[in-house]
Order: C-alpha cells, then structure tokens, then sequence
C-alpha cells in the first residue's frame, strides 16, 4: 500500500510540477527576454550568427514541446538585401590628390555608380527647403543656381536652429537633403559633419531600402571638406552663424567612380504546428506570431533613432517582449492540447524592421490553406505595459468582437483597451492583406524605441505575463468558434499629423523589399485614395504630377509638395506599360 501511495504521489507530484512548469510567469519572461535581448545577441540582426543562433534556440524550443516541424525543419527560408559590394574601379580625387575609400571618404549605399566629374562645387550650408507657411520659411538655396553642379551640405541640423527641431525633423535627414538637392538641379552630394559632431564616416550594415539615387552622394571627413572649399569648417561655420545664411561657389575639380552591386544574404523566420486534437476543429487554424529580428548595431538607414551612435540595438521591447510571447503561449498552449479546438500556427517572423520581409513572404507562402486559417494573432511590444494593453484589428472579420467578450479577467489587475480599425506597421498587415483576419496587440511605445536604450532592465515582466494570459485564453476561446471567420476589408482611416513632410496620404503600402526604379505598390487600402483612382497593387509608381518618382524618397519629396484637395496626375508602370491616373486627395 505504501509502494502504491508514494507511485500515485509521484503521478501527482509529476503532474503538478508540469502544469507549474506550463504556466505564464514573470519569470520566464524575464529569462526570455534577458536571453534575446542579451549584448550577445547584437541586437538579432538578420542574417548574423547571432540572429541563426536565436533562430536554432526557437526551434529547438518548439521541439522540446512536441510540436510539428513545419517549411524545412521548421525553417521557412527567404532572401533580403544584404547590402553593397565594392568591385572595379573606386576613387575619389580633389584636383591631382586622391582620397582613401571608407577613411577619408564614404560612398552612401544609395548613390548612383558609374564616373563623374565636375568643376564647380557649392556650399549650401544645411541644404534645408523649409516651407511650412509664411512664417516658417528656411531655403539654402536662395539666390544660387547648383544646376548641373556638386553641393556640399552640412549634416544634421544647426546647435540653435532658428525653429524648433520638430519643425525641422522631416528635413534633417540625409536622404531629404539628396531630395532636396535634386529639386535644385544638382549632379552630385557631398556631406560633412558639423564641427560640434565627431569627425566620423557614417555606419551602416543594411540599409532597409535599397534605393538608389540617380546621382554620387558621398561623404567627407572634414580635412578632405576643407581642400574642396578652400577653408576649414570653422571658419565656414562661425560666418553661417553670423549670417544666418551662407551659399558660396567655388573652382575645383572633383572626379567619382563608384561600382557596386547589391548583394542578398539568406534569413529564415521560424514556424511549427501544434496540432490539435479535436476532429471537427482541427483542421483550421489559428496563427499566433512575433518577430525575432531587431537593429543589430545600429547605424545609418538600420531604423534606429540615432543613427550616428553604434552600439548595440538589444530591442527588449522591441521586439524580444513578442518572441517571448509566442514562446510562452506555444509553451502553455501545449501544456492544454485537450483543450483546444483549432490547431495552432505559431511563427517567429524574420526581417520585420526590414519592411516586414518575413510576415510578407509567410502570408505569400502559407504552409497549409488560406481558407483553413481564420485569425492571426500578432505581438510587437508588450513589454513595457503601464496604464493597458492595446488590442487593434477586432473589426477585421465578423465575429472577433463576440470571441473577444468572451475573455473573462479581472479588471483591477489589467487594463485592455480595444481598438476596431488596423494601421499597418507590424507584421499582422501581411495579413490583413491578402485577406486573414488579424489581432495586433501592443502595450506601449516608450522611451528607447529604435534607441540602445530599448534593454530588459525597462520591462514590465509582470505586466507582460498578465497581458499573456489574457491572449491565451483569447486563443483558447477562438479556436472554439463554431464556424469560420469572416473577413472584413478595412478602409483607410484619417491619418493624423504628418510623416516625411507629407500632408497628404496616397493609401498605398510600398513594397520595401523592390529595389527598381519607381515605387512598387504592395497593397491598396481600401476606399482610400489611392484605390478611388484606380491605382492597383502590383503598380510602380514613377512619377507625380512633373517630379520622376525613382525611390521611397523621391515619392515622399514629391507628396510633400501636395495639398489636400489637390487633383495630380501619377504615372505608374503596369504591365510594362505607362498609365496615367488622376488622384483626387
């Protein structure tokens, strides 16, 4: 009797301990998140070891807790630009004297390649074209023609600018000053740091656009600046401050070959399949997915918000918080098999901060039938929870708000706040696009977004584990629903404030991974402007209104010029054919 009590204690014993070891805590979500969002991950860049080495882990994890393998092994594979390769001919020379590449001068991933030349340079300080009323007005180029010739601008914005840096914010970037300078009739960019920043070339791993500039733009350290301006920045600087305004044309010969080419490298976003046991349910599906990738180190176009500081991006909140949460729902979700109806999907997401590269081509790749999927559920900072959890996209089909309501939760413990309409931005807009209802959740967009900062000391770990709950038994709940979900296509939404300039919005997503010339449409918002005119998703733009449209950032510079209630012609390719639509914003 003795032998049988303890072997039934030892059951029960062993029971106990697996269900505690299946619940959601604080603590595993700080230990996922410390290992993430660890310095030795350097901030889960993709295609790094670091970022294969978090990819393994995931996997491993998957099957650790019996779930199928799904893609290859678990591994679904894709291609992302990895950057440029150097070949042939590349030199930089003032007069008779060359330079040394990526010492004394850096060739942007965006310039144009080929020979160049020219013989007069000019200075036009910051290179800023502000217009934003009577009132707020700062053109560099006032009372200079650069038509056909290499400016030189400084970087960033003066240390007492004359307006505040928000007025300036969409006019400080390098990319906007290249726009900027082609709409004076520019051949050619030169930068160069002020003399309050360090002389340093700028950083860059990956650029999230590959969009090349149909003219060289390099940068400069400030000995080679002073040779082609005949002057050090000191000086140059100290009579801008006292002007307030200086341009200045000077004699020098400036040859350029540049010769590149953009180079792929392989990433993979993980997926497996816990597979349910009900027979009537179990063959649809519920995806539940974050994505693992971050910054890496930081650095010129990477994303992050100071791009002239390299160090390591951990993304904490960023996006750790959400791969920790779809390991601890996959954990706990295992750990009540029995108890599901619908098999669940779950995903970890690879080149998110890339232009949701992952999501995008796991949505174009399915690994079982579109119609057999009836939500994804998706995660991107939820670590940093104060006040409530955010859940967006509850009218993306029929029935989610009746599931939704079905969530019983104590009130004192957590706040949820519900939101009907979806905005793009994460990875459930892969979704929402080719026509799967989609959950976004979030808790906040704190201090030390896209920042060094964003590091697991800030994250509330209690926080997160209630908010984790809460979507468990959501999951639970949806993979009940007696029929399927029905999809509602979302309209566009009026969009506040003002991004890049812009005062208008067209209502497309840009394909981030197409590196053409043009701007290719992704996707169409429905009922938005874009698609009132007729513009199709698959469409490149190339131009708007008289401005040739060659990248993101020409697009961008050219709806900056556009008023509501403006009527602008757009020509896009389609078929490899021009078509002209009007748009009326």
């Amino acid at each position: 009797m003795k032998k049988l009590f303890l072997a039934v204690w030892l059951v029960l014993l062993s029971l106990n301990f697996s269900i505690a070891q299946s619940e959601i805590t604080a603590r595993e979500v700080k230990d996922w998140i410390y290992y993430l969002a660890s310095d030795q991950q350097k901030g889960r860049f993709p295609c790094t070891p670091e970022s294969k080495q978090v990819a393994e882990r995931l996997r491993q994890e998957y099957i650790d807790h019996g779930l199928t393998l799904l893609a290859n092994s678990g591994f679904q594979y894709f291609e992302i630009n990895a950057g440029i390769k150097f070949f042939g001919d590349n030199y930089f020379r003032v007069g008779h004297r060359s330079y040394a590449m990526d010492k004394d001068y850096k060739v942007y991933p965006f310039s144009d390649t080929g020979y160049f030349q020219t013989k007069e340079v000019v200075f036009v300080g910051y290179g800023f074209d502000v217009n934003e009323g009577d009132s707020v007005r700062w053109n560099d180029y006032t009372g200079i023609d650069v038509t056909g010739k290499w400016v030189v601008i400084l970087r960033g914005e003066p240390q007492n600018p004359p307006f505040s840096h928000d007025v300036l914010k969409n006019y400080t970037s390098d990319r906007k000053k290249v726009a900027t300078a082609k709409d004076h009739g520019a051949a050619g960019v030169i930068f160069v740091n002020p003399t309050r920043y360090a002389d340093n070339l700028i950083y860059y791993a990956i650029p999230r656009v590959l969009a090349r500039e149909d003219l060289p733009v390099i940068q400069v350290k400030r000995a080679v600046a002073k040779k082609i301006l005949g002057q050090s920045l000191d000086k140059i600087e100290q009579e801008l401050h006292e002007k307030g305004n200086l341009t200045f044309t000077v004699k020098r010969d400036l040859s350029l070959a540049v010769h590149y080419q953009v180079v792929k490298c392989k990433t993979q976003n993980v997926v497996a399949l816990l597979k349910s046991n009900d027979p009537r349910l179990g063959g649809r599906y519920i995806i539940i997915g974050a994505h693992y990738d971050h910054l890496g180190l930081g650095g010129y176009e990477s994303g992050s918000r100071m791009p002239d500081t390299v160090a390591v991006h951990n993304g904490a909140d960023d996006n750790a918080s959400g791969t920790t949460g779809v390991m601890e729902l996959m954990e706990y979700l295992a750990s009540v098999r029995d108890k599901l109806g619908r098999s669940i999907i779950f995903v970890d997401f690879a080149a998110e901060e890339e232009g949701l590269l992952g999501s995008k081509y796991f949505a174009h790749h399915l690994p079982v039938p579109k119609d057999s999927i009836d939500l994804m559920i998706n995660m991107d900072m939820i670590g940093k929870y104060k006040n409530e959890a955010n859940f967006m996209g509850l009218s993306s089909a029929r029935e989610l708000k009746e599931v939704f309501n079905q969530v019983k939760y104590d009130t004192t413990d957590l706040k949820v706040k519900t939101f009907d309409r979806v905005f793009g931005g994460s990875d459930h807009a892969s979704f929402i696009e080719v026509g799967i209802p989609a959950i976004f959740v979030y808790a906040s967009t704190a201090k030390g977004y896209h920042t060094p900062m964003d590091d697991p000391q800030f994250i509330n770990y209690k926080g997160e584990a209630r908010v984790l709950r809460f979507i468990a038994d959501l999951a639970i709940k949806a993979s009940h629903y007696p029929s399927r979900f029905h999809f509602v296509k979302q309209k566009e939404e009026a969009q506040k404030g003002r991004y890049g300039g812009m005062k208008v919005h067209l209502g497309i997503r840009p394909a981030f991974g197409y590196s053409g010339r043009g701007v290719k449409v992704d996707a169409v918002v429905a009922d938005g402007v874009a698609d009132k005119a007729g513009i199709l998703a698959g469409d490149v733009i190339i131009k708007i209104g008289d401005k040739k449209v060659n990248n993101i950032y020409d697009y961008m510079s050219a709806l900056s010029r556009v008023n509501p209630g403006d009527r602008v012609q757009i020509t896009v390719l389609r078929d490899k054919k021009e078509v002209v639509v009007e748009v009326q914003f």
